[in-house]
């Protein structure tokens, strides 16, 4: 039976019920036989003495040498501390001396045997439990020799002395002393955390008052700093435990390599208290498998993080933070990031393989026989180990999942690589893209789209992965939404989406301008292409369709212009003013239309394509050493592309944002004038007059019509122009600080 107190510190029934042997001076007198030691010779003395240090070493008091009055062997505290004596008067001086050196032996037995009793409990965890049985057998060695010398003390046949007595006990004090020392070590870091983990929690009470204010105030932003890390865990447990123990052990028996005795010590103590702590190892980094009942291992499962519990295709969330290394619990010869990364990305790799239902990779055939954690052969064993997961986790990403195929898939979708579908979808669909977003059906486009892509000739049509694309509507442009990135430190997308959602411009926002694609990536793929770049992907896309956008509206007034009989007429009496506006409109936008060219022809072939080209070799490379590293390249393609796409600058987004305005503004302009020329033509006229009323009611004259088209297309141009030298001007000075590759869009503008 168990009398649990709590989690750490169960103790036994037949523990609980044995008591610290009662103080020689709370013994009633009656059972109290005591000799005057100065009326005694000294050998009868030495021989009393004798008696009462065996009593001693074996943690009781004795008749002439008692428990100091300081010390309660009932207290947990003074035990661990260990006593301190009083030896009775009229001690000769030379036995004294050697009575004192012994009494240090049996101090360091007390605290050391009440170490092993709070150390081993069931919450300190196996590698404690592990130390202390190998301290329990240097304190039965130590036992044994106090037997040893009871019985030479007993033996008529020689004369035992006090002399004796301590030469025999001189090895043994000094193994004694250098266990308790160790538990000193120990004693003191529990300590420590203990005082640090009260101070916090009054730190706690006093942040967590100020949170409940901010919550009343209607401020969340505190929930921002929440964080559970990525990959590593930084807080310490209340008890020194697991790869702390090791880490004490290794230190201190480096430092005291030079002392045999201490070597004597700490070698059998350190691999004994390694084992359990290998086999954790061992179980991680061959199976994937953490079994850790009392938090002691490197590394740490959160339980509470799990696939169900995550949203879509956030897998990056549950593969960064589901398991994390335990940085300030690490033995010694496992602390460099270098090693610790490996042991934390093996058993992660062999997890993953096992949940998604991939071939059990794990092997269970594979016994490390090491002697202990700091066991130099420990290294070429993590490497291996690491080597075999990396290896069966891209084997299955690349070759089973097929993630190149889909890597591709992603790029013609998302970056309108081949994107004849996407030409037939804006065809098909361009009365409900022209609509405000919020009275948009995303069904319908979504169905539009699926026709699109399954369109007979097409080239998504034989696509495998067509039917994960799916319609998704933003809550602001692209332009707003970078902006709001840029612009909010310590951000939270749900936070930039609502203030998105809200403004200026998401009013009069058409489906087309919010339109953006999603794609569905199942686990393990979602590893590699998790919610994180879907985003990064969708950013790209929609200032693509945006660049495609303006050149289909600048298509459209082109088309106008070129079959609208208004604007193709021409005769000896129509007004020069005319001609010259007809010839300004159509200079401008053409030059508006070799404008978007460059940009569109800039990010795709100068910036998408060769970046893809990087990445695709990244993947093919012989050389290619993790799962993580292909994850860290796959983000840093789509980083690169986002920045020098100008994407991530504030002053150039402003400004393509202008000019990008104003193309789609003179684009509708164009359209819109027809009609006026038909009157500002007297010649072009074929039926009733559409008229054009100012302000103040009156009807324009043709000669007052011109002239508002004249100053509109003024307006236009001088805008335009402007904004462009602004651009032409910043990506001079942004190609020279930050990214050369914008050297020569700016050559082209």
């Amino acid at each position: 039976p168990m009398v649990i107190l709590n989690a750490t510190t169960a103790v036994s029934a037949l523990a609980n019920r044995v008591k610290p042997p009662i103080k020689a001076t709370h013994v009633p007198k009656r059972y109290r036989r005591v000799l005057a030691l100065e009326q005694q010779t000294i050998r009868v003395q030495e021989v009393l003495i004798m008696e009462d240090l065996l009593s001693i070493l074996m943690g009781e008091e004795g008749i002439y040498i008692k428990f100091s009055e300081s010390f309660d062997p009932n207290l947990e505290y003074d035990r661990l501390t260990g006593p301190d004596y009083r030896i009775s008067k009229g001690i000769d001086p030379y036995l004294r001396d050697f009575t004192v050196s012994i009494l240090k032996t049996a101090s360091y037995y007390i605290s050391v045997d009440s170490f092993i009793e709070v150390q081993s409990k069931e919450g300190y965890g196996q590698v404690n439990q592990a130390l202390c049985a190998g301290l329990r057998t240097v304190l039965k060695q130590y036992l044994t020799l106090v037997t040893r010398l009871e019985e030479q003390l007993y033996d008529s046949s020689t004369q035992f002395t006090l002399h004796n007595f301590h030469l025999q006990l001189t090895d043994m004090s000094r193994l004694i002393w250098q266990a308790y020392e160790l538990a000193k070590i120990i004693r003191l870091e529990n300590k420590q955390r203990s005082e640090n983990f009260v101070r916090n929690v009054y730190a706690g009470l006093d942040d967590s008052t100020n949170m409940a204010q901010e919550m009343a105030d209607g401020n969340n932003q505190f929930f921002d700093s929440l964080d559970m890390g990525i990959g590593v865990t930084n807080s310490r447990s209340m008890v020194c435990k697991g790869g702390s123990i090791l880490r004490i052990l290794a230190d201190r028996k480096n430092r005291l390599s030079g002392d045999p005795i201490a070597l004597k010590l700490l070698n059998p103590l350190l691999q004994q208290a390694s084992a359990p702590y290998l086999q954790k190892l061992n179980a991680w980094i061959h199976k994937g498998v953490v079994v850790d009942p009392a938090d002691e291992f490197m590394v740490q499962h959160h339980k509470g993080i799990s696939r169900e519990g995550l949203e879509m295709d956030y897998m990056d969330e549950y593969w960064e933070n589901r398991y994390t290394i335990r940085t300030k619990e690490l033995p010694l010869l496992l602390s460099s990031s270098d090693i610790y990364e490996k042991i934390l990305l093996a058993g992660k790799y062999l997890n993953v393989i096992r949940e998604c239902g991939g071939v059990d990779v794990s092997r269970e055939d594979l016994q490390d026989n090491f002697k202990s954690v700091e066991d130099n052969a420990i290294i070429p064993s993590i490497n291996s180990a690491f080597s075999h997961a990396n290896k069966a986790l891209l084997e299955l990403l690349i070759n089973t999942h097929n993630l190149k195929l889909r890597l591709s898939s992603l790029k013609q979708y998302f970056f309108l690589d081949k994107a004849d579908f996407f030409i037939n979808f804006l065809d098909i669909a361009e009365t409900e893209l022209k609509k405000p977003v919020k009275r948009a059906s995303a069904k319908r486009l979504q169905y539009l789209l699926d026709m699109a892509l399954r369109q007979p000739g097409s080239i998504s049509s034989s696509d495998p992965f067509n039917e994960d694309v799916t319609v998704d509507f933003a809550h602001s442009s692209v332009i707003d939404y970078l902006l709001e990135i840029i612009n909010v430190s310590g951000i939270n997308p749900d936070e930039v989406r609502e203030a998105s959602a809200t403004s200026l411009s998401s009013k009069n926002l058409t489906a087309l301008s919010a339109l953006q694609l999603d794609f569905k990536i199942s686990f393990p793929l979602s590893l590699v292409i998790s919610r994180k770049t879907i985003v990064r992907y969708q950013l790209i896309f929609r200032h693509l369709v945006s660049l495609k956008n303006i050149e289909r509206q600048l298509d459209k007034a082109w088309i106008e212009q070129a079959k609208s009989k208004s604007w193709r007429f021409e005769s000896e009496t129509q007004s020069p003013r005319i001609r010259v506006w007809k010839r300004k409109t159509i200079n401008l936008r053409l030059k508006m239309m070799l404008f978007i060219q460059h940009v569109q022809y800039y990010c795709t072939v100068e910036i998408i394509e060769p970046n893809w080209q990087k990445l695709q070799d990244n993947l093919n490379r012989a050389e290619l050493k993790t799962v993580d590293t292909l994850m860290q390249n796959h983000l840093f393609f789509l980083d690169t592309s986002l920045r020098e796409c100008m994407l991530t600058n504030e002053r150039l987004l402003k400004i393509l944002n202008k000019l990008f305005l104003a193309c789609r503004m003179f684009a509708e302009f164009l359209i819109q004038q027809t009609k006026s020329l038909e009157i500002v033509n007297p010649e072009m006229a074929s039926g009733p007059m559409v008229t054009f009323i100012k302000r103040h009611g009156q009807e324009m004259t043709p000669e007052e019509l011109l002239g508002w088209m004249e100053t509109k297309y003024t307006h236009y141009e001088v805008n335009f122009n402007h904004h462009l030298n602004v651009l032409i001007e910043s990506l001079d000075y942004y190609a020279a600080t930050e990214t050369s590759c914008l050297f020569s869009l700016c050559a082209k503008l």
